[in-house]
């Protein structure tokens, strides 16, 4: 699924990035969920299909947050984390996952991440997402 919020060509200013979310996760309906839920609450969220996708997003564009599938198709979430941290060392990033994996976990926890395991409740996305942004309150 792809930009559910703002144009790309819309011109950001600074201000404009404490309510910007970008959601990485394979699962359409996980996305479009987030994306309507914290659309509801004032933030400004678009979504990445796959880690390639988001990645490329999450560096190019100015975004507070990115909540990011940890289980994408051929690991490759770990490794989106991993970049992240080289390229965008200050960018928050909230894994979400289903993984039970605790050596996959801490290596998440060890990079910066916070984690939130899948399923979870809105009510436990919102305060991730308010904890972790400066944006909408």
């Amino acid at each position: 699924m792809e930009p559910m919020g703002r144009s790309a060509l819309h011109h950001e200013h600074a201000d404009d990035r404490c309510n910007r979310v970008l959601i990485i996760d394979d699962e359409p309906r996980i996305v479009e969920l987030v994306c309507r839920c914290l659309t509801a609450e004032g933030y400004d969220v678009e979504g990445a299909a796959n880690g390639v996708t988001g990645l490329t997003k999450a560096v190019a564009q100015g975004y507070a947050l990115v909540l990011l599938d940890l289980l994408l198709p051929g690991g490759q979430g770990i490794e989106v984390l991993r970049r992240l941290r080289q390229q965008k060392p200050d960018l928050a990033v909230v894994v979400i996952s289903s993984s039970a994996d605790r050596t996959l976990i801490e290596e998440c926890l060890h990079l910066g991440a916070t984690f939130l395991g899948k399923p979870f409740t809105l009510g436990e996305l919102l305060a991730v997402v308010r904890a972790r942004s400066d944006g909408p309150r």
